[in-house]
């Protein structure tokens, strides 16, 4: 059982995962909220159906963008899981940063923010399982894979609720706040987000070489 069947260091990888994972969760509330602001929500002037092909479209842009990336970029990710795994977190950063901005935009841009947003996050979706596999397969070593799966979609699970009561709280307490603030809030929360993940990675150390270190090492000889 766990920590006796897992590896050194994979308690201090589930805790930085622990807090990438909440601090997303409380960006995405901010993003929710913007986003709901955006569709009308409050407003008499909006209407449900309105609201509803917004959400359409950015669920549509979404998904064609995960089945564009994954055809793009499907054979790359085993030759560098490390490189890729930041990059999905910065893909959604960058997503949730489009969302909380796109109600600052004048209204004709709205719904192409959000699209984009949801583009970007949606190739995170993709990088991230994609990776997620190596990952787990590295902290399988001496181990058994289904056990560090069956952990790690606990630990997602236990991580999902604990992050709703701080979500529920979180929207309350931010609720009067100043834009100012909420923005310099949002951007503490998402450097622990890139922070949290590069901790993740250094934890990880995978006995193969990735494709710039061995463009180094062909150099060399």
């Amino acid at each position: 059982g766990f920590p006796v069947k897992t590896p050194p260091g994979y308690l201090r990888y589930s805790l930085w995962s622990w807090i990438q994972d909440i601090s997303t969760q409380l960006r995405s509330v901010l993003a929710t909220q913007r986003i709901l602001e955006g569709v009308g929500v409050g407003s008499s002037e909006a209407t449900a159906l309105s609201a509803l092909f917004n959400y359409l479209v950015r669920d549509g842009c979404g998904m064609a963008a995960g089945l564009l990336f994954t055809y793009a970029a499907s054979s790359r990710f085993r030759t560098d899981v490390k490189r890729w795994r930041i990059f999905a977190d910065v893909s959604v950063d960058i997503g949730i940063t489009l969302e909380c901005a796109a109600t600052l935009l004048p209204k004709p841009f709205f719904l192409p923010c959000i699209c984009l947003g949801n583009m970007f996050k949606a190739c995170c979706g993709v990088a991230a399982g994609a990776c997620g596999g190596s990952i787990n397969l590295h902290w399988a070593k001496g181990s058994d894979i289904s056990d560090i799966n069956a952990k790690s979609g606990a630990q997602h699970t236990v991580t999902g609720a604990i992050g709703l009561i701080f979500a529920g709280i979180f929207a309350k307490s931010v609720n009067n706040v100043s834009s100012r603030c909420l923005w310099m809030l949002y951007s503490a929360l998402t450097y622990i987000h890139l922070y949290g993940n590069l901790k993740c990675m250094r934890l990880i150390s995978f006995d193969y070489l990735n494709t710039i270190r061995m463009d180094m090492i062909l150099r060399q000889y």
